[in-house]
């Protein structure tokens, strides 16, 4: 052993077996120590509402997806590589920001795939036509149908998008446009009354 003194030694270590794994108890404590639920039978329900709010907002997403490939279809309307562009602008923007949230940078995610942002860029081109043609589409329709979002509505959207992102920590004042958070809200909330008036039309 003497001759080992004073020297760094690396081991590596293999776990051939687990004897034995202890999960806690599914008791009302544990139920209560998750939240405010007062029971397991609370928390399970609360469970059961999730997975099938979820559910449902999956098939709503794929129904009105369906609905939007069949108007497209049926639609001739010329996309300019301007609004294209801004599409893609706006995709990448989001794509670096979800990057962020998980502490990666754009440029080692690109680095790590091979790629470049132009590369990337004209990977999500055909999807990024297919969503300008889909955000005109939208707009038309709103426009023919008189479809108006209240600033009362945007107000209140806006306010709970700050307090969501003040929740979470996500939210820098400094880099917080407010005037481009309220044009975002506009349109996104257009767009959902857009979309359910479509709704109504084909189950009519």
């Amino acid at each position: 052993q003497h001759e080992l003194a004073g020297k760094n030694l690396n081991f590596t270590v293999t776990v051939k077996i687990i004897q034995a794994v202890h999960l806690p108890e599914v008791s009302d404590a544990f139920a209560h120590g998750l939240g405010t639920f007062k029971s397991v039978d609370e928390l399970r329900e609360h469970i059961r509402g999730n997975i099938t709010e979820e559910k449902q907002r999956k098939e709503k997403q794929r129904v009105r997806l369906e609905i939007l490939d069949a108007i497209i279809k049926e639609t001739h309307i010329p996309i300019s590589d301007v609004l294209v562009g801004e599409q893609l602008d706006g995709m990448v923007e989001q794509f670096d920001h979800s990057l962020h949230e998980k502490g990666m940078e754009l440029n080692i995610y690109l680095a790590r795939i091979g790629k470049t942002q132009d590369q990337l860029r004209n990977d999500w081109r055909k999807d990024a036509e297919k969503q300008a043609r889909i955000a005109l589409i939208l707009q038309k329709i709103a426009k023919a149908n008189h479809i108006v979002v209240e600033p009362a509505e945007i107000d209140e959207a806006a306010n709970q998008m700050v307090q969501m992102l003040l929740v979470r920590g996500q939210l820098n004042r400094e880099e917080l446009n407010i005037e481009e958070l309220r044009r975002n809200i506009k349109e996104q909330l257009a767009n959902e009354k857009t979309l359910e008036l479509i709704e109504k039309s084909c189950a009519a």
